[in-house]
């Protein structure tokens, strides 16, 4: 009866001291994997940091600038034609007949150009440009001028004279077709008809000085005259803007424009002289 008291309390201590044991250990073994799980879990609901675009989707960095309702330009520039011409004409001198050669040089210049437009649809812009050309240049003398004692035995001068001036105004009407190349970058090309007015400054006469012996001439004078024409021509071309703040830019120019004028030397001949040619200019920008 003894053994049997001593051994049931004995039984309950060792059951109690071993209880804790067993009851941390499905513990420890089974806490892990639930954190592990509620770990990869939230790893998998949460969103990477950087979100990817999808595909067809242009990066707000990089999406175009909305095209502007109209714009306004300014441009100095450089017109690079060449259109030299020369006249001639011929009068009765000592019963025989001077001849006189005038070789005029239109060479390439300062251009200034102003322009502006609308926007009518969609990319498509209607505007007016005005360009101005402005230079002078010596012109080339040669003549042949009779002898006052001597019979076929003329003298001829080689020289230069001043005054012969030119001056081109256009107005270049456009129809343009813009775009937007990059986010600040507008890219326009246009084309139309031009309004070309053309002031020319001719000499119309040259005098000669002639001092005994007779042998050689000089020139006195050569009075100038000046004539104006117009004619409808065209022009195409391209322009370039960069904005560089807001609506306000700087940009290139290039075009070419073109027409024959005609005009008239003293005894009446008729001359068709070329006016405009490649024009390049760069400047300033607004849109609004």
């Amino acid at each position: 009866m003894r053994s049997w008291t001593f051994r049931v309390p004995v039984a309950l201590l060792l059951a109690v001291a071993v209880s804790p044991a067993f009851a941390q250990t499905p513990a420890k073994e089974g806490g892990t994997p639930n954190r592990v799980t509620s770990t990869a879990a939230a790893s998998s609901n949460r969103q990477p940091a950087t979100d990817q675009p999808t595909s067809g989707s242009v990066p707000a960095a990089a999406a175009p600038t909305a095209l502007h309702r109209g714009y306004f330009s300014v441009n100095a520039g450089y017109q690079g034609a060449t259109n030299n011409f020369t006249s001639a004409w011929s009068l009765p001198c000592y019963l025989e007949t001077e001849s006189v050669n005038v070789g005029y040089s239109v060479k390439p210049g300062v251009l200034i150009d102003v322009g502006g437009g609308v926007r009518v649809w969609r990319g498509l812009t209607v505007g007016v440009a005005v360009s101005r050309y402005n230079r002078a240049d010596l012109a080339s003398l040669s003549a042949s001028v009779p002898h006052p004692l001597y019979y076929d035995q003329p003298r001829s001068f080689q020289g230069t004279a001043a005054g012969p001036q030119r001056t081109e105004t256009a107005v270049h009407v456009q129809a343009m077709w813009v775009f937007a190349a990059a986010r600040k970058i507008q890219v326009g090309v246009f084309g139309g008809p031009s309004l070309f007015s053309v002031k020319q400054v001719f000499i119309w006469s040259v005098n000669f000085a002639d001092v005994y012996p007779y042998d050689t001439v000089t020139v006195s004078n050569t009075p100038t005259e000046s004539q104006f024409a117009s004619k409808t021509g065209f022009n195409v071309g391209g322009d370039v803007t960069y904005l560089v703040y807001k609506q306000i830019g700087v940009g290139g120019l290039v075009r070419f424009s073109g027409v024959r004028v005609g005009f008239k030397t003293q005894d009446g001949t008729a001359l068709s002289l070329k006016a405009g040619g490649l024009q390049v200019g760069a400047g300033f920008r607004v849109r609004f």
